[in-house]
Parts: C-alpha cells; sequence; structure tokens
C-alpha cells in the first residue's frame, strides 16, 4: 500500500483522518485497510496529522499522478481533499478561473464523521462494506461545488475556498466560533458541545447589518440573522436550510433569514430540521448561480465553511457546476 515511485504510482491514494468518529478510525483503521484493500486493490494511503494536512496530502497526490482520492473522515475531512485536489490545478488562487477539475480525477468517500451531510447528499448508502462496494463498482457522477471568497483571518486579503456542502455568515458562524473558542465543551461530545453553543448564541448573538444580491440583483439591505450557501439539501448535521439545493445541479442554494429577533429565533431553529422554515415572510429562499454580501459595520462578521470557521465578510459565492467526479450510486 505504498513506496511506489512516480512512475509505477497506483491510481488511488487514501486520506485518512484518525481522529474523525471520535478517534475510532485511527483504532479500526488496520482492520478497515485490509478491507478496502480486498474490495478496491492495492493503494497508497497517508493519516492526517493536523487541521489542514488533508489538503496538503490531497495536493501532493495529485502532482505525484493519483488520479482517485478517497476521504476517509467525515465533511470536513472531504472539505479539506477536495481543495487540495482542485489546488492542484491552482483554482485557489483568486485570479485563476473557477474551471472543473479534469474528467479523469474522481473523489471517493468512506464516511466516519458525526454529521455525514455529504455522504446523505451523493446518495452514499451507510455502512463499510456496502461504501467499499461503491468505491469498487466505480461509477462517478460529476458534481457541483461552491466556491467562496472572503477576507481571511490573518491578514484580510481576499481568499479562497470551495465548499461541498455549506458557506455561511451570521449566527451559525458565531456559534461554530463559540466552539471552536471553549475547546474544553468538546470533551462531553460535538452534539452536547454545540447544543451548548447554540442556546447561547441564540440569545446574545447580534444580527449583523448587510447588503445581499443574488445574481447580480440587489436582495436587501440591513441587519440579518442567517445568510447560508447551500451545496444539497442537508447541511449542519441534517437541517434543511434549502431544501431544494442538490450536489449534482448547476445552481446552489440560498436562503437567508432576516432581522429575526430572540422571540422568535428559537421558533425559527425548530423549524429548520424539517424544510418547514420555508415561506416565512422573514425568510428568503432562492436558487442561483452568484451571491455577495457585503458587511455594512465594522461588526467582522464571521464565515464559516463545512463547519470551520474561516474568515469574515465581505464574502462571495459562486456555484462551479460539474466541478468534480464523485464515486456515488447512479
Amino acid at each position: 500500500m505504498g513506496g511506489h515511485s512516480k512512475e509505477g504510482r497506483l491510481q488511488t491514494y487514501v486520506v485518512v483522518n484518525p481522529q474523525s468518529a471520535g478517534g475510532a478510525t485511527g483504532r479500526r483503521w488496520p482492520e478497515m485497510s485490509v478491507m478496502l484493500e480486498q474490495g478496491i486493490g492495492p493503494f497508497e494511503y497517508a493519516l492526517t496529522q493536523y487541521p489542514g494536512h488533508a489538503t496538503k496530502l490531497a495536493r501532493l497526490a495529485i502532482a505525484d499522478g493519483h488520479k482517485r482520492i478517497i476521504a476517509i473522515g467525515g465533511d470536513g475531512t472531504v472539505n479539506e481533499v477536495v481543495n487540495g485536489m482542485l489546488d492542484a490545478s491552482g483554482m485557489l488562487d483568486v485570479d485563476t478561473p473557477a474551471n472543473p477539475a479534469p474528467d479523469d480525477l474522481s473523489l471517493g468517500m468512506i464516511d466516519a464523521g458525526t454529521g455525514g451531510d455529504f455522504a446523505k447528499n451523493i446518495g452514499l448508502p451507510k455502512g463499510l462494506d456496502t461504501q467499499i462496494e461503491v468505491l469498487r463498482a466505480g461509477q462517478t457522477r460529476p458534481m457541483g461545488l461552491g466556491l467562496a471568497t472572503f477576507s481571511g483571518p490573518a491578514d484580510g486579503l481576499p481568499t479562497r475556498r470551495f465548499f461541498t456542502v455549506l458557506c455561511s455568515a451570521g449566527i451559525s458562524s458565531a456559534i461554530n466560533g463559540y466552539v471552536n473558542a471553549a475547546p474544553r465543551l468538546k470533551r462531553y461530545g460535538n452534539s452536547v458541545a454545540f447544543a451548548v453553543a447554540a442556546v447561547h448564541t441564540i440569545f446574545t448573538y447580534k444580527n449583523a447589518p448587510v447588503k445581499i444580491s443574488i445574481d447580480g440583483e440587489p436582495l436587501l439591505e440591513g441587519p440579518i440573522l442567517l445568510c447560508a450557501a447551500c451545496n444539497g439539501p442537508l447541511v449542519g448535521g441534517g437541517m434543511k436550510l434549502a431544501p431544494e439545493a442538490d450536489v449534482f445541479a448547476d445552481e446552489l442554494g440560498f436562503m437567508i433569514g432576516g432581522d429575526i429577533k430572540l422571540a422568535h429565533r428559537l421558533g425559527l431553529f425548530s423549524r429548520l430540521y424539517q424544510g418547514r422554515h420555508v415561506g416565512r415572510r422573514d425568510v428568503h429562499s432562492i436558487k442561483g448561480s452568484a451571491l455577495v454580501v457585503e458587511d455594512m459595520s465594522d461588526q467582522k462578521t464571521l464565515v464559516d465553511i463545512d463547519g470551520d470557521v474561516i474568515g469574515t465578510l465581505p464574502l462571495t459565492v459562486e456555484a462551479v457546476p460539474k466541478a468534480l467526479h464523485v464515486c456515488c450510486p447512479r
């Protein structure tokens, strides 16, 4: 499963996040690797060692001639791998046009995360055996991605990143930021950590004054609770922010929660998991190809992508249709 020269490079490279599933992936990897090799044949692999490592590993794997990258982990691992694959073509450079990856490159996944939104959105069945069978069959479909440009956290310069599931600004980013700033919460598990963070943030978050346009048309100017660009119907651990979004479509689903006050926030959040917020007067649900969000204050509104807080407004999002082939059931 390793040690090949570039000329004799195996087609498949596997990026494993050993910390996913609460560390169970790392403990099970010796067993999983045997099952995977029996299913798809020989491959090379590496275990991630720090946040962002999967991006570097995927970038190097593509540069070394690998054609299929399999991510073993959750939505965050998939996001890092996708960005590494596309960065190999220079598409994280803000001056490079966002074009699809070459047709001979493909992404595979074994879901070992907690939310599992990406796996569900591409129709990946549950269970290690069945997911290996999907990889063995080798059928792929071209999926769309979202491409976000935002202010980077270190220097404020324009920064790019692709997302596979969700890019959002507002209260959702503040919740993620609260969890990241209080790592002790994660000792009690992700569900408890995010529940505590959500309750705290719902009561304390100040709606952000912004200006929003979609596909070049002004939508609103004023305070908002949340702005989300969705690349599939399920995001954020099963919420249906944009129920009609489709990872295989050419557009993204946009959901904007307006100036929603505390008295109505709990009611809104209780509806998100069923998609019953669609149609509310204070919620905009629109499909489109481009979103621009400008900050109208010095609040430094946070932006998060696939669960990671990665910068601040201003934010530009564009749909990249058929950006990358993904291994999934037909």
